[in-house]
């Protein structure tokens, strides 16, 4: 059976992408369970259980925080379950709230396995192609920023309002 770290990089991108941006956009709750899951077996297959479930701890620490914070800053619903200094908790914030720790779940172990997927050596062969022209983009970006902060310096030390404004006038 061939394993999917001898994939193709540009394969297991457009495989994580698609995870991901799925996990990331979608609010139904089952869709995000199975993200979930899948996210964690495959969590578990390549670090091990002991290591799963070392950090399992801090996700569920995690959920449990967007979960209960979640109804204390949004009172939207109509089924109040219980009044704090008259501010409504309601069951569609709590619920709302752990359909978003779900997916905030979910992102964090698909990011954690594309972390032990991903090396250097496969961003650069995805990436490398692209990086070269990136390079002189950000070069003469940076020059033209550089050539725009001498000329407004320039146009501040002559015009005496902004040198007034700006202390650079020692009379």
């Amino acid at each position: 059976m061939l394993r999917f770290n001898s994939f193709n990089p540009l394969a297991q991108l457009i495989y994580f992408v698609s995870v991901l941006l799925v996990s990331m956009f979608t609010w139904n709750y089952i869709i995000l369970l199975l993200s979930l899951f899948g996210a964690a077996a495959y969590s578990v297959l390549q670090k091990g259980f002991k290591l799963f479930l070392k950090s399992f701890f801090g996700y569920v620490l995690i959920f449990l925080l967007v979960t209960i914070t979640n109804p204390l800053f949004s009172h939207k619903g109509v089924t109040p379950l219980i009044f704090i200094n008259d501010i409504p908790i309601t069951l569609e914030a709590i619920v709302y709230g752990a359909v978003l720790g779900l997916m905030l779940l979910s992102v964090i172990l698909w990011f954690s396995v594309f972390n032990s997927v991903f090396d250097s050596e496969k961003l650069i062969y995805i990436f490398g192609r692209f990086y070269q022209d990136l390079h002189y983009c950000f070069r003469w970006y940076f020059i033209l920023c550089l050539n725009l902060f001498l000329c407004l310096s320039a146009h501040w030390r002559l015009n005496p309002i902004f040198a007034v404004k700006i202390n650079l006038n020692n009379t």
